[in-house]
């Protein structure tokens, strides 16, 4: 059953059914309107996200998209059947996943081994490739006051020729439980 604690959870693109990653290997998926107990599938090749981190959702075609350590699997919800998409960069680590409508790109957070290096990109479900959306560097660290970035985006050749972008985090103390961000 449901007694192993729960890593990650999508649900269906009709609101019908929740999938839920239990803790370590566990697919379930719960039907929400009295559709019966929760029903678990078995997936070939799926890795123990709670160990190695990964998220869950459910695509628009229907099937589950399952992003870990071991890249991205694409789950049909019916049988548990599972395809490992390719993935072009095998250096990094899938740390989430958001398909977007059409189910033909995702946004991942891709990292790396040691989780020292994220990165927002698209994900071209097909070719496997990813396109960041920025590049950047930290160009100042003062925690817990105060982070200044540098920024070029990618996500188009207007935006690109905008050049690099700088954004300074401060953060101010203001009481003892609360504090003031200011973005610039």
């Amino acid at each position: 059953g449901l007694t192993t604690g729960c890593a990650a959870a999508a649900y269906s693109p009709d609101g019908k059914s929740l999938a839920l990653v239990g803790i370590p290997t566990a697919l379930y998926i719960v039907p929400l309107e009295g559709g019966g107990p929760p029903r678990r599938l078995t997936v070939e090749g799926m890795d123990d996200i709670a160990v190695y981190g990964g998220r869950l959702d459910w695509g628009s075609d229907g099937q589950l998209y399952l992003a870990g350590r071991p890249g991205l699997l694409r789950i049909a919800p019916a049988t548990g059947q599972a395809e490992r998409v390719s993935i072009a960069d095998t250096s990094r680590t899938l740390a989430s996943v958001d398909v977007l409508p059409g189910a033909t790109r995702a946004v991942v957070v891709t990292t790396t081994a040691a989780a020292t290096n994220d990165s927002v990109g698209f994900l071209d479900l097909e070719s496997g490739s990813i396109t960041p959306v920025g590049e950047g560097v930290n160009l100042e660290v003062d925690p817990p006051r105060r982070l200044v970035q540098s920024m070029v985006a990618l996500w188009s050749d207007d935006v690109k020729s905008e050049g690099t972008s700088r954004v300074t985090w401060e953060i101010e103390p203001i009481g003892d439980d609360s504090c003031r961000l200011t973005v610039t």
